[in-house]
């Protein structure tokens, strides 16, 4: 094998690696709103903020709170902490959740009932 063809060859090779490493690092993100049909819709905001809008006015615990406030982290790749301030104090909740394109799969740890979501576009 020529000089040249190797070089070319570990070049397309490195670049291969590259390209696929960086590709891991591109998931989508929590970033944004969500929304879904008869439930609460989520704004997930970079700097770690978070608002929950659209909760039922006759939940007993919310005591007519329709918007809640709070803050989002990451826990691993497949989990995010969200904390919000409630009438009642602090809750906060870990979720598992899993995003495909602009749809986002939601479950509250340790609950069987899943949730889909929509990424609401700008």
């Amino acid at each position: 094998m020529k000089k040249g063809t190797l070089t070319y060859c570990l070049i397309t090779v490195l670049a291969a690696l590259f390209l696929a490493s960086c590709s891991r690092h591109n998931k989508p993100t929590l970033i944004g709103t969500w929304s879904a049909q008869q439930s609460y819709t989520f704004e997930f905001h970079k700097d770690g903020s978070l608002r929950v809008k659209n909760l039922p006015p006759d939940d007993k615990t919310l005591q007519g709170v329709t918007e809640l406030d709070g803050t989002w982290a990451m826990v691993d790749s497949s989990h995010v902490n969200v904390e919000v301030v409630t009438p009642k104090g602090k809750d906060s909740t870990i979720y598992l959740f899993s995003i495909s394109g602009d749809e986002l799969t939601i479950q509250r740890s340790g609950n069987q009932g899943v949730r889909i979501y929509h990424r609401v576009k700008d």
